[in-house]
């Protein structure tokens, strides 16, 4: 196992721990011990650009019902293509890692759920991080995970010992980048917004998905300068 892998797990243990999460003594988290699989999905999947034209991408993990503690993950894209501007974490997770590395095209997120009672832990289709891509050159743009790191992801398991969950399914995207965008100077096109799990994305991007709708208390899913964003209900009244 790769060093860095080791502490990341380390830091992942000790975050758990610290916030009084391990209900069990004898929980643990260990390589090449998962107990179940999971999926990670980028959604929109696919999608046509012009050179200029922005584009928000959102990662998600399908739990398939398991309880959600740690990610530890690195997304790859094409930078040639798309440029990493910034990102915005929707998860509930204390975000130890969050870094963009424009140079290599990757994007680095480690974090962990530290809630005390299982009940509140997220499980479903969970969004982790919306990425804000900017089209820069013409051509095919594939963004998914780092197939050559060991991405990790843990859960809280009842039954065992193990936590680890295994991404055995990748749902990358693939973007196409052709022509020029058009300057205009209207206002962003609003669009139509829809819970995706806990994700708030454009309807459209859900269709043909069991993506069933967790809206979380005390949040709306709006449609703000043609983004979908989460807000607090109070906001709106």
């Amino acid at each position: 196992m790769k060093i860095k892998s080791i502490l990341l797990i380390i830091i992942l243990i000790a975050a758990l721990v610290g916030a009084g999460f391990l209900v069990k003594n004898n929980q643990e988290t260990r390589s090449g011990a998962s107990f179940a699989n999971v999926e990670a999905l980028f959604l929109p999947s696919e999608k046509t650009l012009k050179i200029g034209e922005k584009l928000t991408t959102t990662l998600m993990i399908d739990t398939k019902d398991r309880l959600l503690t740690g990610t530890d993950l690195k997304v790859k894209y094409e930078q040639s293509k798309l440029k990493l501007e910034s990102v915005e974490v929707v998860s509930e997770d204390e975000v130890i890692v969050s870094k963009i590395n424009q140079e290599a095209g990757i994007y680095e997120f480690v974090g962990v759920n530290t809630e005390k009672e299982t009940s509140s832990l997220p499980k479903g289709v969970v969004g982790l991080v919306k990425l804000n891509f900017v089209a820069m050159a013409n051509g095919q743009a594939k963004v998914s995970l780092d197939t050559s790191y060991e991405n990790m992801i843990t859960g809280y398991n009842e039954a065992g010992t193990d936590q680890e969950l295994k991404v055995d399914n990748i749902s990358s995207a693939i973007y196409t980048v052709t022509g020029v965008e058009a300057r205009n100077t209207l206002a962003p096109k609003e669009v139509e917004c829809s819970w995706c799990g806990e994700a708030c994305i454009e309807k459209n991007e859900k269709e043909g998905f069991a993506c069933p709708e967790v809206i979380p208390q005390g949040k709306k899913c709006l449609s703000q300068n043609g983004k979908c964003v989460v807000v607090d209900s109070y906001a709106t009244e």
